[in-house]
């Protein structure tokens, strides 16, 4: 009889790589929690477009090869202020590099351009051990998602890749496919992840210097611009990530009042003023994500009547730099 794999007998290795596509060593301290995960491989298979003198297909030929992935998790910081926490390879793809550390006190990520785009490998362990196992590498970071307002606070974040890499192929990859290892590694016998998760609820609202105690959900999305190239000649795969124009947004709702700070809100909508907002998930140290957006420029909102009472819906609100030379739509500090 087969084995077969339950969904949650699963662990993920989360690994900064040094070289894009080359896949660092699996050790304990880069497990990493999660909720959901999606390691695919995408290989395209490309017609023949001559006229074959019926309508049928005949078959096509190899074509172009990459990956995509996803990874949803909660929000959660080291436990231990001035540690990163065990996403950090997938913030220092997202940020453009690694967090200036205040020992003992916090980590903070600010947006830069760098070249090369920094890239990680994606380890997903299974059980037992004889099902598919699989590692992305390159993977590049297109899209994070962070949720305010939930119970537990959730994330998460999605891009592409050189490969996936599984052991049902190992044995018929070629080097690039495998990355620089010689082997499939086993899972590290004695993973360990650190924290606890954010309390979505909890934390302090402040835009245009006001904290708004009425606000109930909202969605910060960061899209990268990042993705690796698909169109290399006299390579089937990747051999580099592209990065295109960042966006930052955020879309929000908040308990329709005469509040001071909301009234704001609504005035700001209508002149574009731009704003900055500052966004602290949790409250616990060592777990405490504030985010800081500048010169975000307030959508015009939509009111709901669906609850008991009114709401008031700003659709996604974009940051902006201060001007060309600085990065400075998007920080993240966590204490």
């Amino acid at each position: 009889m087969s084995n077969y794999a339950i969904s949650r007998q699963e662990r993920i290795y989360l690994l900064t790589e040094s070289t894009f596509g080359t896949i660092p060593a699996v050790g304990n301290t880069n497990a990493c929690r999660h909720i959901s995960s999606g390691l695919t491989a995408v290989v395209n298979n490309y017609p023949r477009p001559d006229k074959t003198g019926t309508r049928s297909q005949v078959i096509g030929v190899l074509g172009r090869k990459s990956a995509t992935w996803s990874l949803s998790q909660s929000l959660a910081g080291s436990g231990a202020p001035g540690t990163v926490p065990d996403c950090n390879p997938i913030l220092v793809a997202l940020f453009g590099g690694q967090p200036v550390t205040s020992a003992g006190v916090s980590n903070t990520y600010t947006l830069s351009d760098p070249s090369p785009i920094p890239s990680l490998s994606m380890y997903s362990f299974r059980t037992p051990s004889t099902i598919t196992q699989r590692v992305i590498l390159g993977g590049v970071v297109a899209e994070a998602t962070f949720q305010l307002g939930q119970n537990i606070s959730t994330w998460s974040a999605s891009g592409t890749g050189i490969w996936c890499l599984d052991t049902a192929n190992f044995g018929t990859a070629d080097a690039t496919q495998k990355g620089g290892l010689g082997s499939f590694p086993v899972e590290p016998g004695a993973p360990v992840t650190n924290g606890q998760p954010t309390v979505g609820f909890t934390g302090v609202a402040t835009f245009d210097g006001n904290v708004i105690a009425e606000i109930q959900t909202a969605t910060l999305r960061i899209r990268t611009g990042s993705a690796v190239a698909l169109d290399t000649f006299g390579s089937y795969y990747p051999v580099l990530a592209e990065g295109e124009v960042r966006t930052v947004g955020l879309a929000f709702s908040i308990y329709d009042s005469d509040g001071t700070g909301l009234q704001d809100l609504k005035q700001k909508a209508v002149t574009q003023t731009p704003i900055t907002v500052t966004l602290q998930m949790g409250t616990i140290a060592g777990s405490i994500w504030t985010w800081t957006l500048n010169n975000v420029q307030v959508a015009q909102p939509s009111y709901d009547d669906s609850k008991n009472r009114y709401m008031v819906v700003f659709p996604e609100s974009m940051a902006h730099a201060t001007s060309i030379t600085v990065r400075d739509e998007l920080s993240l500090v966590i204490s």
